[in-house]
């Protein structure tokens, strides 16, 4: 993965040596020929004689343009704030179909990362008073994150129990949000979807407070050791109404997860969590013990469930 970042990292200076557009040349690689127009000649020529403002123009141009940007954004909380490449393109059909890709990778500067391959397809609206179209979305994405805190189970720990692991995990899925009237204002709209959760556990050494090996056993630590490939699925209900004579739109969403091991059925769980605009999650969780378990039996993966879930990216929920 690491490789891959480095190589990613390495496609801005593509645009080095792109040359002049042919008048053949296809919609493709116009994309990049017109991104390095506008990164090179454009902000020269709007801020002729200012070479602040040009250097400013071209910062914004590095962060937003297309289809090569610079992606930045916070991993998770204590892992820091990552930059790195991103690539995005669209192509509209003849069919009324449009469709988008994007590629990213960040990494932060303690190490953590997140690299991931999105696609996302809707249908143009036939009717302009139709407000929003079903959006049909794909994905493999892989994080990895160097710390987490844990410090043991139960309500009633204390930070003299504190200690550290990382963790990696891999999410191959799709989601769907269909509006249930596509004319209302309310903007609401189902959502469903299907994840495949591959989780790695490992240790964190070197820290203010001792690895997570060294301070609990398997039996204080639950999912120490072993951790079981989830199925997951979600459905949900969004809805995004917007304050009048006002751009302001406001999103609120409810999703309820499943999450199912078939390797061994007591890691199976289940959590719920609303995101609005005011309060930025409720998060609350139950599981689903098949078998007759203590009821902190997948205790490390609630925590990285409550750790995760802190992010505004909802879909890296574990």
């Amino acid at each position: 993965m690491r490789r891959i970042l480095l190589i990613a990292s390495l496609v801005p200076l593509f645009l080095t040596c792109i040359p002049a557009r042919a008048q053949n040349q296809s919609k493709f690689a116009a994309e990049f020929s017109d991104e390095w127009d506008r990164f090179t000649h454009v902000c020269a020529e709007e801020n002729a004689g200012s070479a602040l403002h040009t250097f400013g123009c071209r910062v914004v141009t590095a962060f937003t343009d297309h289809p090569l940007h610079i992606s930045a954004g916070s991993i998770a909380p204590q892992n820091g704030f990552g930059f790195g490449p991103a690539f995005v393109y669209g192509t509209n059909f003849q069919n009324g179909w449009r469709v988008r890709w994007s590629l990213d990778g960040v990494r932060s500067t303690n190490g953590s990362w997140r690299a991931g391959l999105y696609f996302k397809g809707y249908p143009s609206p036939s009717d302009p008073s139709i407000a929003t179209q079903p959006i049909y979305s794909g994905y493999v994405q892989a994080i990895s994150l160097s710390q987490i805190d844990f410090f043991g189970l139960g309500n009633f720990t204390s930070t003299k129990g504190r200690s550290f692991f990382g963790m990696r995990e891999i999410i191959p899925g799709a989601s769907i949000l269909y509006p249930i009237f596509q004319k209302s204002k309310l903007h609401l709209a189902l959502y469903g979807e299907a994840n495949g959760r591959l989780v790695q556990l490992r240790g964190r050494s070197g820290q203010s407070s001792p690895s997570i090996e060294q301070l609990y056993t398997v039996a204080e630590a639950p999912g120490l050791t072993h951790q079981p490939g989830f199925f997951q699925i979600g459905e949900g209900i969004r809805f995004g109404p917007s304050i009048p004579k006002t751009p302001v739109k406001l999103t609120y969403r409810a999703t309820f997860q499943q999450f199912f091991a078939p390797s061994d059925s007591a890691f199976s769980f289940a959590a719920s969590h609303w995101i609005s605009p005011i309060v930025f999650y409720c998060l609350i969780v139950t599981r689903f013990l098949i078998r007759t378990r203590r009821w902190d039996q997948t205790e490390i993966q609630r925590q990285i469930v409550m750790t995760k879930l802190r992010r505004p990216i909802a879909s890296l929920v574990t």
